[in-house]
Order: structure tokens, then sequence, then C-alpha cells
């Protein structure tokens, strides 16, 4: 049982003994001061321990019954009318053993007190009422703790079950990546065979080598961002053996963000994207910035190119799986703490901008609308 769990239980296993110990304290104190005499509140919770013990003892029954006939579910008036019947045996059962106990060990008399502190079997039905409460509220508070245990179990169940279909939903689009990324690869090699035979067996190269960086990497939907960067240059060597001089790649990463956590594979789908549009249908050359600074609480990423820009675009999914891709991780990462957004360089180009809270603990969690992972 969870620490949690044992804790509630121990804290309100306390409170009815607390609630019990002032209602037969009450009890005592009320029926002696009736008598011509007066007697302290501390005099009558010593004369009550006898029967607190004797109750107290009794308790597990209470319990066990609880669980053999459960409040909730089907036939609920049956099971109300059956705990009604017991609750009496119940109190007459425990109301007998206290006139026996009184009778054999004379403890009312020993502890002082004026007259036994008990009724006697004759008097019991006055006396029933506090038997038959004791039994209703430590049946009710079981109840309420169990069905509280119930409920957060499901509760947890069902985060544990979002959390597994979040992470399976962000494996399939980071795995969707890697053969999008290897036939556009392996299309350029295609090509590059029949004209530049020795730029695509450099480039055959430089793929082997990107392979064995995404295959031995770590698999883990966050990495630091130096681990993305490193990943990043080994697709731009590709790129750069299939383009030489027309690519050009410019990186303006602040120091004090290099160990901040972010997606895996969440660059080089953006690159991709800006050499294909913004580099490759043109024959003169091309540049591409990677940003990367930190404002506030939140790490902004950018990449940028200086190529046509969006032209007839309306929406940042159109340039097909490597966009798309990274707007449904970030969506199911981070919930509403991110920002995704494409523009138009004022100088030309484009550019891709994206905000994420920033963090380098794998176990914070960066937003409430988020989906843990």
């Amino acid at each position: 049982m969870p620490i949690e769990s044992l804790s509630r239980r121990w804290l309100l296993q306390l409170a009815v003994a607390a609630l019990v110990t002032v209602v037969f304290t009450s009890q005592v104190y009320v029926w002696v001061n009736l008598w011509p005499m007066r007697v302290s509140w501390w005099s009558a919770l010593l004369w009550s321990v006898p029967q607190l013990l004797v109750w107290g003892l009794s308790i597990p029954l209470v319990l066990s019954l609880g669980r053999r006939v459960p409040l909730g579910g089907s036939r609920k008036g049956w099971k109300i009318t059956l705990h009604l019947v017991l609750s009496v045996l119940y109190a007459f059962a425990v109301l007998l053993v206290l006139d026996l106990s009184d009778t054999l060990l004379r403890w009312s008399y020993l502890m002082g007190a004026p007259g036994s502190l008990v009724a006697d079997i004759d008097k019991t039905i006055i006396y029933l009422h506090m038997g038959m409460a004791v039994y209703w509220v430590v049946l009710a508070a079981d109840h309420a703790m169990r069905y509280y245990g119930e409920v957060r179990a499901h509760e947890l169940q069902a985060t544990r079950l979002a959390a597994q279909l979040a992470q399976s939903e962000l494996t399939a689009l980071r795995m969707q990546l890697q053969p999008h990324f290897l036939f556009n690869t392996l299309n350029a090699i295609v090509v590059l065979m029949r004209s530049r035979p020795k730029d695509a067996e450099h480039m055959v190269h430089r793929l082997s080598d990107f392979l064995r960086v995404t295959l031995e990497g770590d698999p883990a939907q966050e990495v630091p961002l130096q681990d993305e960067l490193d990943f990043l240059r080994s697709y731009l060597a590709i790129e750069e053996a299939r383009f030489g001089d027309r690519l050009t790649v410019r990186f303006d990463i602040a120091d004090d963000v290099r160990d901040a956590l972010v997606p895996s594979l969440i660059l080089q789908p953006l690159v991709e994207n800006a050499v294909r549009y913004g580099v490759a249908p043109r024959s003169a050359p091309g540049t591409i910035g990677v940003r990367a600074s930190r404002r506030d609480n939140d790490l902004e990423l950018e990449v940028w190119d200086d190529g046509p820009g969006m032209r007839d675009v309306d929406s940042p999914t159109s340039h097909g799986v490597g966009l798309s891709n990274t707007c449904q991780r970030l969506a199911t990462l981070y919930g509403d703490a991110h920002q995704f957004a494409l523009a138009d360089r004022p100088e030309g180009g484009l550019a891709v901008r994206m905000s994420i809270p920033y963090r380098t603990d794998t176990r914070a969690v960066p937003s409430s609308d988020a989906v843990p992972v």
C-alpha cells in the first residue's frame, strides 16, 4: 500500500478515535454531574478509558463487516437494512462485554467512579444509540476511504493510459521523420550518381554516419539542445555534399541554452524544409540559419532561410510531413505552453519560430495542459 494511502488511513483512524473519545468522555461527564457531585473533564476522560479500549478493540469487527457487505454496488437497500440490524447486535454485544468486565474486574470502583459507568443489561436500551453511532461512523469512514482510494486508482490509471498514448504518438511521429528523410536523401544520391558520382559516394558515407547516430542515439523524447545540434550537423554534412558551395549554414546559439531540453529531431525537419524550399529551387547560393536563445522562462528556437518565402502557402502544415509533424509533437509535449509560427522575413526568405518552456530537468512538467511522457 502506498505511503500516502497509509497516512490517510492513520489520519482517519485518529480522527474517529478522537471523536469517540470526546463522545464517551462527554457522556461520562454529563452522567456523573447529574449526581449531587461535580467531576472534571480529566476525571471523566480517565474513567472512560476502559470503555474506549473495548470499543476500540471492536472496531476491526465493524471494518470486517463493512468489507464483507460493502455499501456500494447493487442491492443497496438490502445492504443498509442488514447493516442496521448488525449495528444493533454490535451495540448489544459491546455493552454486554462492558457490563461483564465491570462486574468481574470492578474497574469503575478501582478508578474511583461513583458507581458503574456502563448500563446493566436491563438498561442497555438507553445506551444503544451510542453503540449504533460508533458502528455507523466507522462504517461510513471506511467506506469513504475505500471509495476515495478507488477514485484515485482510476485517476492514476487514466493518467498512465494517457501518458502511454502520448508516448506512442510521439514515438510514431518521431519515427515518421526517419524514413521521410531517408527517402529524400536516397533520391538525391540517385540523382548525383549520374552527374557527380564522387559526391554521391561521399554522400553515401555521410548517410551511413548519420544513420549510425540515429540508430545508436537515445530514444528519449527530449534531449539537450547541444545533442540536437550535433545531430543536425551530421545531417547538414549530407546536404553540403549534395549542394556544395550553394549551401551556407549559420549557427547563432547562446551559450546559456545549450543544456536546455528540446524535442529530439525537432530541428532537422525544419532545416530539411528550408533546404527543400529555400535553397534547392534556386541556382544561386542560399543561406540557412539556426538560432537559439532564452527569454525569461522560455527557450526560443528559429530556423530561417533567404529563399522565396511563403508565397501562396496558407497554413504552416502545407509543406507536408516536416512542419505538420513538428506542430503535433510540440502540442503533445507542451500543450498551451508552446508557440509555433511561420513568417516571411523582411530581408527575404522564411522564418520558422518556436517557443517552449526552458528547463534542463527531465522530471519537470512544462505545462498542466501537456500530457506527461
